[in-house]
């Protein structure tokens, strides 16, 4: 204790040294990181865009009439496609948000499509290659199982034995 007023010893100021056989503490457990976060807010962002895609829909079915589009063919500047209801910018506005549904869409399931891709031909190939070199590897094993265990007789008779290093203080 280097201050007369500190009355808790330091883990410098022990009585003597520290026994050989005396235990470390155990080290603390590394904080564990949290895997899959990308995937809880990837189907979010699927969940959202299905839920968007659902209200689209019922909105445009609730304020469509029987007949909404009109085709009208003539001679004159009159013929044409028209939506009754919608203006040019409303309809502006409808293929603007069906292309970001539609571009929203692609994103999520062109990375799905090539995963599902990528794993089937993983598993293909572990299934295919993997299971044969398995067998392979446990046949070799045993056929030669005599011969490790000569060789493991003779280490443990050829190894040096080295006594107990004991650390004095």
């Amino acid at each position: 204790m280097t201050d007369p007023l500190d009355s808790v010893p330091s883990p410098d100021d022990r009585a003597g040294p520290v026994p050989a056989g005396a235990a470390l503490p155990a080290p603390a457990p590394a904080p564990r990181r949290r895997r899959g976060g990308w995937l809880k807010w990837w189907l979010l962002t699927s969940l959202v865009l299905v839920v968007a895609c659902a209200v689209c829909l019922a909105i445009s079915l609730s304020g469509s009439d029987v007949t909404p589009v009109h085709i009208v063919i003539g001679d004159g500047d009159d013929s044409g496609v028209s939506i009754t209801g919608i203006d040019s910018v409303g309809l502006k506005l409808l293929l603007s948000t069906g292309l970001v549904m539609l571009a929203f869409a692609l994103m999520l399931l062109v990375p799905m499509i090539v995963l599902l891709v990528l794993g089937s031909v993983a598993l293909a190939l572990v299934c295919g290659l993997g299971a044969p070199l398995l067998a392979l590897a446990i046949a070799l094993v045993v056929v030669s199982s005599p011969i490790w265990l000569v060789g493991m007789v003779i280490w443990l008779v050829m190894r040096r034995r080295t006594p107990p290093v004991t650390i004095r203080a």
